[in-house]
């Protein structure tokens, strides 16, 4: 079964559950007047929806967001709630985190040097034995 990466349709958000699983991505609501309050306040106004498209919890409110009911449950958003938190405006969101490339590199990095060290740490018991 091919598995599906939810992301969110906000523009300049690149939250992804594939690479952050503390997030809860919500759909758009049914109510047509909440729907285009929900398109307008993420600045797509023209955005076609299909099931796919969700926001992710970073635009709401903590108060916003309902924690689920029961271990392993998923977080929904309050009834009549509206995505606020965008980078554009004065209330932002979290900042972005480094990307996979630079994390593993700097990953990659701090192994070669502890490495190093373990191998320093090795020549000098040669060295004083």
């Amino acid at each position: 079964m091919k598995q599906y990466h939810e992301t969110c349709c906000v523009p300049q958000c690149t939250a992804s559950s594939k690479y952050n699983g503390l997030l809860s991505f919500h759909g758009f609501p049914s109510d047509p007047d909440l729907r285009r309050q929900w398109l307008a306040n993420i600045r797509r106004d023209k955005l076609k929806l299909t099931q796919h498209t969700k926001v992710c919890s970073l635009h709401f409110t903590p108060d916003q967001l309902l924690q689920p009911k029961a271990a392993g449950g998923r977080r929904v958003v309050s009834r009549g709630a509206v995505p606020v938190l965008f980078s554009w405006s004065h209330r932002s969101v979290q900042p972005p985190r480094a990307g996979l490339r630079s994390r593993m590199e700097k990953n990659h990095l701090f192994d070669l040097k502890w490495l190093l060290f373990c191998l320093s740490l090795e020549e000098l018991k040669q060295m004083t034995s």
